[in-house]
C-alpha cells in the first residue's frame, strides 16, 4: 500500500510539472503573436518606435521576416480614423503569407507641406508658379461655368487636396529556415480625382486631375545567433517610390493651356537594422541604427499649345540617420517592463531653380537648408490581471522635438537667395493606456483614453473628436504554431 501511494505520489508530482510545462510551453513559445497598432499604442509605441519591444506588429512593415509567429490568424482595427486589417496564412511548411489592407501611407511625403514633402514651397522662391491665379493658364478663364478654375487650380499644389491616407494592398511572405528568417514585402496604394466642365456650344474646356502613389518594397532578414549575448540580428531593405501627377488643363478660343506639378524622381532608400543581446534570465538590450536616402524632389509647368512657357524645379535631398537603445525586462510572471530612446536626425537640403523663364531675374535660384531632430524617450508596462486579461500602460516624452515647417534668416549669397531653418518646437509628454481580452481564439485590443474624467464622452478613445475610437480585433484558427525568432 505504502509503495502504491509512493508510486502515486511521485506520478502526481510529473503530471503537475509536465502540466506546468505544457501550459508554459503554450503561453510562452506555441501561442501565435495577437499584437496590433491598437495594441502596440497602449504602450506608447508607434510603427516608427516599434523596433523597442519583441511582439509589437508594426514591426513586420519595416522587416516582414518578423511575421514568422503570426500564423493562422486575421485581425481587423479601427485606429485613428484608419480602418486596416490583415491574414496570416501557412502556405507550406515554415512560409507564411500575409494580405493587408489599409496600412498607413508616408504622411510626411504626400499629405503635409513639410520640409520633407513634396509639396513643399516657399513665397520668396523666384521660379515658384502660382497655380492659385487662374491666368496662368492663358487669358482669362471660363467665368461663369460650374468649376471654378482658381480653387482647381489651386488644388494641384495643395497637400489637402485627395490625400492618399492608406495603402490598398499589401502581400507580405516570410520563410522560416530554422535560425535564418526570410521576409519580404510589395504594397501599392494610390489616390485620383478629376473635375471637368467642358462648354461644348463655343468648344470650351477646363479640367483639373489629380494622381498620386506610393510603391513600396522591403526585404528583410532575422537571424538567431548561436551566442551566449547576442541573441539575434535583424536587418532590412525599404525602398519607396512617389508618384504625384497633378494636371489642370484650358481651352478657350481654340488656345490650349496645360499646368502640372509633378513627382521628378521622387523616392526613398533606407537601410535599417537591430541587434538583441540577452542580458540574463529576465531581460535583453536592442540596438538600433539606420540611415535613408530621401529624394522629394519636384517640377512644375505651364505649356501653351504645346510650347513650353515657364518650368520650376524643385531639388530636395535628405539623409534620415537614427540610433537607439531599449531595455526590456520581466519583473514577474505576470509583470513586464521596457525603456528605450531613440536618436533621430534628418538635414535637408531644397534648391528651387527655374527651367524655363520668361524673364531673366527669375534664374536667381532659391537655396534652403534645415534639419529636424528628434529624441523621444519611451517607458512601457505590461501586467497579467487575469489568465485571459492585462493592461498596458506607457509615457512618451520627446526630450528634443524639432519642427520643420518654416524659412528664415533670408539673405542673398552671391545671387543666391539662401536660407536656413532652426526653430525647435517644446518637448512634450504623453501617457497611455490599453487593455486585451483574450476569448477563445479570439482577442480584443482598446487603447484607452487616460482624459476620460476631462473629456467626458471620449470615453473610448485618447483621440480629440467624437467619431474616433482604437480598437482591434484578432480572430486565431487553425494549429497553433511556433512564435517567430
Amino acid at each position: 500500500m505504502k509503495k502504491n501511494n509512493r508510486t502515486e505520489r511521485l506520478f502526481k508530482r510529473f503530471y503537475d510539472c509536465a502540466l506546468f510545462t505544457m501550459v508554459l510551453w503554450y503561453f510562452s513559445i506555441a501561442q501565435p503573436l495577437a499584437a496590433t497598432f491598437t495594441r502596440s499604442a497602449g504602450l506608447g509605441i508607434d510603427e516608427d518606435t516599434a523596433w523597442m519591444s519583441d511582439g509589437q506588429y508594426p514591426f513586420i512593415f519595416e522587416n516582414p521576416a518578423a511575421m514568422q509567429g503570426y500564423e493562422n490568424s486575421i485581425y481587423f482595427e479601427y485606429y485613428n480614423t484608419i480602418k486596416m486589417g490583415g491574414i496570416f496564412i501557412p502556405i507550406m511548411k515554415g512560409t507564411t503569407l500575409g494580405v493587408f489592407s489599409g496600412t498607413i501611407v508616408n504622411t510626411n511625403a504626400f499629405n503635409t507641406a513639410d520640409f520633407q514633402s513634396l509639396y513643399h514651397g516657399s513665397s520668396d522662391d523666384p521660379a515658384r508658379i502660382d497655380f492659385s491665379n487662374a491666368s496662368f493658364l492663358g487669358n482669362g478663364a471660363l467665368s461663369t461655368t460650374p468649376l471654378n478654375m482658381r480653387a482647381a487650380a489651386a488644388d494641384i499644389r495643395n497637400p489637402g487636396a485627395n490625400l492618399l491616407e492608406n495603402r490598398n494592398l499589401e502581400i507580405m511572405m516570410s520563410h522560416d529556415m530554422g535560425r535564418l528568417n526570410l521576409g519580404a514585402s510589395l504594397s501599392y496604394g494610390f489616390a485620383s480625382d478629376e473635375q471637368s466642365f467642358k462648354d461644348t456650344a463655343n468648344s470650351n474646356e477646363e479640367k483639373v486631375a489629380l494622381f498620386k502613389s506610393e510603391f513600396r518594397t522591403v526585404m528583410g532578414v532575422i537571424y538567431a545567433m548561436n551566442n551566449p549575448v547576442l541573441k539575434s540580428i535583424a536587418s532590412s531593405i525599404v525602398f519607396n517610390k512617389y508618384n504625384l501627377d497633378n494636371r489642370a488643363d484650358k481651352t478657350l478660343n481654340n488656345v490650349n493651356a496645360n499646368g502640372g506639378y509633378e513627382s521628378d524622381g521622387a523616392f526613398d532608400l533606407g537601410l535599417k537594422g537591430r541587434a538583441t543581446l540577452k542580458t540574463g534570465l529576465s531581460g535583453q538590450v536592442h540596438l538600433r541604427w539606420g540611415y535613408t536616402y530621401l529624394d522629394r524632389s519636384t517640377r512644375s509647368y505651364v505649356t501653351t499649345n504645346g510650347i513650353m512657357v515657364r518650368e520650376g524645379l524643385y531639388e530636395r535631398i535628405g539623409h534620415r540617420l537614427q540610433v537607439g537603445a531599449a531595455n526590456e525586462l520581466i519583473l514577474s510572471q505576470k509583470l513586464g517592463l521596457f525603456w528605450g530612446a531613440e536618436f533621430f536626425y534628418e538635414p535637408f537640403h531644397n534648391i528651387y531653380s527655374a527651367g524655363k523663364i520668361p524673364v531673366a531675374t527669375d534664374a536667381r535660384e532659391f537655396d534652403t537648408t534645415a534639419y529636424v531632430i528628434r529624441l523621444p524617450l519611451l517607458l512601457g508596462l505590461t501586467a497579467d490581471v487575469t489568465e485571459n486579461t492585462d493592461l498596458r500602460f506607457g509615457i512618451r516624452h520627446n526630450v528634443i522635438n524639432s519642427g520643420n515647417n518654416y524659412e528664415s534668416t533670408t539673405k542673398v549669397n552671391n545671387g543666391k537667395i539662401v536660407t536656413s531653418r532652426s526653430q525647435f518646437l517644446s518637448a512634450g509628454s504623453s501617457i497611455s493606456m490599453g487593455l486585451s481580452y483574450r476569448l477563445g481564439p479570439l482577442s480584443f485590443d482598446w487603447l484607452g483614453n487616460v482624459a476620460i474624467f476631462k473629456e467626458g464622452p471620449y470615453f473610448i478613445s485618447g483621440k480629440t473628436n467624437d467619431m474616433s475610437a482604437a480598437f482591434a480585433v484578432t480572430f486565431r484558427f487553425g494549429n497553433l504554431s511556433p512564435r517567430g525568432k
